[in-house]
């Protein structure tokens, strides 16, 4: 089976790319949904999480009320750090396990939509990686108007981000998305191609 990690800038529209790639019958497992997914009372990652930050991180139905989480780990790089390293392990445990799953199923190919595709060491698993990325000011208006924020908050989130420059040196292909859906899906068919080309080879 062929894994693609697939990742990028905010705003640049990695769950539009796996949109496209499924239409071609290649599968995502989306990290960012696995681990809201093991936000909820008594999972194994919440009680690592609140021996590692105290039972001030949960809401009352004792899941995590992350905006309490994020102010610890946002005070720090070493929080952080602490908190990517358990959640981290438990995500990638649950990924494996829905690859090996759609590998039973008989998929060829199967994308993990990673936005810390590198950081949680991951790549090293996956066969070719993707980087979603975009011109500044198109990645500054997307964020601002699919999370409500400010531009001045957006700008602070891509500030602590990996730069285009970074996706395109470490990743096997580049998606540059900062023009319209069908100069997009023509990027993705063209990658599909190739891989299923190597796929059927």
């Amino acid at each position: 089976m062929k894994i693609i990690g697939i990742t990028g800038q905010s705003g640049a529209g990695k769950s539009t790319v796996c949109k496209i790639f499924e239409k071609y019958g290649i599968p995502c497992v989306n990290t960012d949904e696995i681990y809201h997914s093991m936000l909820c009372k008594n999972s194994p990652l919440v009680c690592e999480l609140v021996q590692a930050f105290g039972i001030g991180i949960t809401d009352w139905q004792g899941g995590i009320y992350r905006p309490a989480l994020a102010k610890i780990v946002f005070s720090s790089k070493e929080q952080l750090n602490r908190l990517n390293k358990i959640a981290h392990f438990h995500i990638l445990n649950k990924s494996r396990q829905m690859i090996s799953e759609y590998k039973s199923k008989g998929c060829d190919t199967v994308m993990v939509d990673a936005p810390q595709l590198f950081e949680s060491g991951f790549d090293k698993e996956c066969d070719v990686t993707i980087a979603v990325v975009g011109e500044y000011e198109t990645l500054i208006k997307r964020i601002t108007k699919r999370d409500g924020i400010s531009r001045q908050a957006a700008e602070k989130r891509l500030v602590n981000q990996y730069s285009k420059e970074y996706f395109k040196e470490k990743c096997t292909y580049v998606i540059e998305n900062s023009s319209d859906i069908n100069a997009l899906e023509a990027s993705v068919k063209n990658i599909v191609d190739v891989i299923k080309g190597e796929t059927n080879g």
